[in-house]
Order: structure tokens, then sequence, then C-alpha cells
């Protein structure tokens, strides 16, 4: 599908919404006061000193022995007349944020950590020493970006963000702001200049869509991905994800698309295989690890993961019309970690006396970039995070001495997609940006 950029960047609409929800906010630069000027002076990483330091209230900026003073204070002079003022308007808050970033300008760094260009690694943004004035402006921008991202967009939840939109924002910011193309005027969510480039490329690419949730990657991928995100929800649903996202991504992904991660990475997909089919490329976009159908039976209930059939013990139970799941054999699949707290053998009241012990013992289930899920069997609804969250009937402790859940659980729990294949007797569990 061809995109013409420029008419669809240029609208006179979505610069009205841009100004509209920006224009009561603080533009001025921060000035971020402190009583720790010398916080530089022995910083250290990979044990080494870095011997050019500049140390200003809003930011500071450490160089090694390559890097010149008046470098450092030429890249302070940027963050602080244009960089600042520029993001804040796409993040009003930066302007109250009190913690300063630590720039390290270190070709050495770069090096070490195998990259190209600069990294934010959650502490520090490490940047490549740029003689290149333009490149070096996109470059700071971007790490400043993700910076302000995790900082204040995510709360230091790393996380709550898919990386894919993380990636996308400070890609698409930072060449909106100082990469010289003839699009000046666009709403942000649309503002890379090579848009139509990128999805050319993933187009006629031969290479399989990555797990969009957890990529990274400066890439053809990420950037039209995060396109195709922005052009179908929309400026305003944006914003809002943006403002939810602190509760925990897959919830506020959920509950502002209306749309669970999965079920976006799949239709992500479906784009890029028309695009290609277009193009003559037959090449398909996902790993066909689709296993042929199986039957299964009532007392025999299967259960398919992404694409494959999985040998849990017990098996999933059909009861009174609702499928339950065991609660280790699909959480350990999907690779999380699944304790048992057994109930207390008695319980003591406030005045000494022994009261009778009715829980029936508690689940607890985590994984880094899930919510953590605590499930008291027996009850009705589960905690998933700090929120309650009801279960249409409760789980329980099966004869064999297994915790059930209801499959609908699962995707109101951690946003996979669940389906019921009937005439197979199947459960089907996709959650594929993982």
């Amino acid at each position: 599908m061809k995109r013409n950029v420029k008419r669809m960047m240029a609208s006179l609409l979505v610069t009205s919404v841009f100004m509209l929800f920006f224009t009561s906010q603080a533009l001025a630069t921060v000035a971020i006061p402190t009583n720790d000027k010398d916080v530089a002076s022995n910083f250290v990483i990979n044990d080494s000193r870095l011997p050019n330091q500049l140390v200003e209230d809003n930011a500071i900026f450490l160089g090694d022995k390559d890097v010149p003073m008046d470098l450092l204070k030429s890249y302070h002079e940027f963050y602080t007349n244009a960089l600042l003022p520029d993001v804040t308007k796409f993040f009003p808050e930066v302007a109250n944020y009190k913690e300063r970033p630590i720039f390290v300008v270190s070709n050495e760094f770069i090096k070490n950590a195998g990259l190209v260009e600069g990294y934010y690694n959650g502490r520090y943004i490490v940047l490549k020493n740029y003689p290149d004035n333009l490149i070096a402006k996109v470059l700071i921008a971007h790490e400043f970006i993700h910076w302000v991202v995790h900082k204040i967009v995510t709360d230091g939840k790393s996380p709550s963000l898919p990386t894919f939109v993380d990636e996308g924002i400070a890609i698409n910011i930072s060449n909106m702001l100082y990469n010289e193309s003839d699009v000046k005027h666009f709403d942000w969510t649309s503002g890379y200049p090579y848009i139509d480039k990128e999805w050319s490329v993933v187009a006629q690419s031969t290479e399989y869509a990555p797990p969009l949730w957890n990529h990274d990657e400066e890439d053809a991928w990420t950037i039209t991905a995060f396109d195709f995100l922005v052009k179908k929800y929309g400026f305003s649903k944006m914003v809002r994800y943006l403002e939810q996202v602190k509760v925990g991504g897959r919830k506020a992904f959920i509950e502002v698309f209306g749309n669970t991660p999965t079920r976006f990475q799949k239709e992500y997909e479906e784009e890029v295989q028309k695009l290609r089919e277009m193009h003559g490329n037959k090449a398909p976009v996902r790993l066909p690890n689709e296993e042929p159908p199986r039957k299964f039976g009532s007392s025999d209930v299967g259960i398919r993961i992404n694409g494959k059939y999985v040998e849990v013990t017990p098996k999933a139970k059909i009861v009174n019309g609702v499928t339950f799941v065991p609660v280790r054999g699909v959480f350990e699949t999907l690779g999380a970690k699944v304790v048992w707290m057994p109930p207390p053998s008695k319980a003591i009241s406030a005045t000494g006396e022994e009261i009778k012990v009715t829980a029936l013992g508690t689940v607890i289930i985590t994984k880094s970039g899930f919510p953590r899920i605590e499930l008291d069997i027996g009850k009705n609804f589960a905690k998933v995070d700090a929120d309650k969250v009801p279960l249409d009937v409760p789980s329980f402790i099966s004869s064999e001495g297994s915790a059930y859940i209801p499959l609908r659980f699962i995707s109101e729990a951690i946003g996979a997609e669940v389906n019921w294949e009937a005439g197979n007797w199947t459960v089907v569990i996709d959650q594929f940006e993982q």
C-alpha cells in the first residue's frame, strides 16, 4: 500500500489537535536545582573515571580523554537552548522533572557495548563522539527521548511500554526535530520522514516479522509497526495510551486500543503480507510453526500454545460448560515462574483462640514483563498487580491436587489471545509478541 507521506503529515487538522493539546503547557527551559555539584567528580563506568566533566544545574556531560571540553559545552548548549524546550513540547512533564540526565560521550564505551551510535541503559545516556553536527543532534535527541520515556512516561518501569513503541517514539521525534527534511509540520505520531522507504523494506524482505513487544532495534520493522499502530488508532488514543501506560503496558494497551498485543502483532503481519504479495514477494511474514490440527475429546482436552501442542499433566477440563486450564502447565509453558503457597495449618485470633482455616492456598505467578498474578484458590477473583480481576467462576483444586483457572482469565491477565476449538476439543493460546 503506497503512502503519500507529505499529504498525511501536512494535515491542518492534525496540527490543530497537536496545538490544542500542548499550548496550555509551559515550554520554558528547565533549571533543575541541585545540592550535589560534585556528583560527577568520582563518576566511574566500567572501572574508568571520565576525566572531562561538565556539571550543570540541568544536566551532566562526561567525556573520556579524547572528548574536548568544548564539545561537551556545545552539547550542553544544544541541550539547554534547543533539545530541552523542543522535547518539552511533546512531554510537558519534563518542565517539572527534577532529576538531571547524565550524558556520557565516549567512543570507547560505545565500542565495548558493540553498538554503533549510542544507547540508554536506564542510568545514563552514552553517545558516540560525532563530528557531524546534524547526526549528533539526532543522536542526542534520540537517546534523551528514551530517558524521558523511561523516567516520566513509564515512571521507571521499563517493561511497561512495548519496546517497538519506545523506539518508534524516539525515532519519530528526533528525526522530526533535527533531520533536515522538507517535512516540517506534522503530527509527531507519524513523523518519520522516510516512512515509504521503510514500508518498502519490509515488503521486499524475506525475513519473518520479529516479536514486536520486545523488539528494540532501530530498523524498518520498528518504524513500520509504530506507524501502523498510530495510523490505526490515531493521535488522541496514542496520547491517552502514554498517559495510562504507567499502570502496566498490556493492561493500558488493551483498555485504550481495545486490542491485545498478540492480535495487534497478527494484524501488523497481515498488513506486511499484503504488501509483499503486491510486490510479488511470496516470503511468509510469520514463522510457519502452526502444527496441523489434532482431534481431542471431552475427557482428553488438547492445549495448543503459540502454534505448538503441549503436553501438560493433568489435562485441561470442561466443568459445567466452562473451560479450565491447569495453572502450572500453562504458565510455565509461557515462561513464567509458578509458586504454590499452601494454606497455614492453623490460625490464631488476636485473643489467642484457634480459628478454623478455610483458605485453600495461593498461587503466585511471575515473569519479567508480565504483571504479578496472585490467585487465592476458591475465590472468584485474582490479583493482577494492584488490581482485582473478577473470574467468571472460582478457581479450584482438582482431585490430582492441581490448581485450575478459567481459560478466559489468561487473556484478561496477560493479554494473550485465547480461543476454544470446539470441533477439536482444543484450547488455543497465542502470545506471539513474547
